[in-house]
């Protein structure tokens, strides 16, 4: 953090000034879209989903932005040996909190809901439940969860591991949930879990953001921003 606050000092006034204003989030957003652009590899990967459907990356990307899609993504984290504070997957809450944030933004758009998870459970129950839910009209024309195969890499530990083909699958499994979480019109997630923050940080400021645990709206910067997992601002 010593680099972000001499380099917001140098561009005028108080750091912690600047911070507080739309200024660090914008400069974040250009950033990451400056330096970081996905190899033409990434894009052509096959994504499986847990329903074994396949489809190179750049094919849901492109369906992600199309300005007749409505794209929401949830980071649901469940118990794993360094979570500090798992999701309830199987509590209605988080479902509830997806399908009123869906009806108030999605303004008549087809419905894409993407699942970011560390385990299929999320998967199952959200299928489960937005199925019985609409059984005249889905609220989803798709529901979208990377199948997980090998490592985790929602497990920070995942650092720790040594077989090179586990950690490169588990980071191109990570590329792809993160770069599906970027390119949501609306993102639900954990903000202290600094994985799906940084998606938030690089996100087009169009995007809106909000907590799993409480639904509440996630503001990227003001005098007590609330996109930081403690280390980002």
């Amino acid at each position: 953090q010593n680099w972000f606050a001499h380099w917001a000092a140098t561009v005028g006034g108080n750091s912690s000034k600047w911070q507080a204003s739309e200024g660090w989030a914008q400069a974040y957003y250009c950033l990451w879209n400056m330096y970081f652009q996905p190899s033409d590899w990434l894009l052509k990967f096959p994504v499986t989903m847990i329903n074994r459907s396949s489809f190179p990356l750049q094919d849901l990307l492109d369906q992600a932005r199309r300005q007749d899609v409505f794209h929401i993504v949830v980071q649901v984290r469940v118990f794993d040996q360094t979570s500090s504070r798992p999701a309830d997957v199987r509590s209605p809450f988080w479902k509830h909190c997806l399908r009123n944030l869906t009806q108030r933004y999605s303004r008549g758009r087809r419905s894409i809901l993407t699942i970011v998870s560390n385990g299929d459970l999320p998967a199952v129950e959200a299928y489960r439940y937005f199925r019985m839910l609409g059984q005249q009209k889905y609220v989803f024309a798709d529901i979208w969860t990377h199948k997980l195969e090998g490592y985790r890499h929602i497990d920070n530990s995942y650092g720790s591991l040594v077989d090179p083909g586990l950690l490169a699958s588990a980071r191109v499994h990570g590329i792809i949930d993160w770069l599906l979480m970027v390119h949501a019109d609306v993102l639900v997630l954990d903000r202290t879990s600094g994985f799906p923050v940084s998606a938030a940080l690089a996100a087009a400021p169009e995007q809106k953001q909000f907590g799993i645990f409480n639904c509440k709206r996630r503001p990227r910067a003001g005098p007590k921003p609330k996109l930081c997992a403690s280390r980002y601002c």
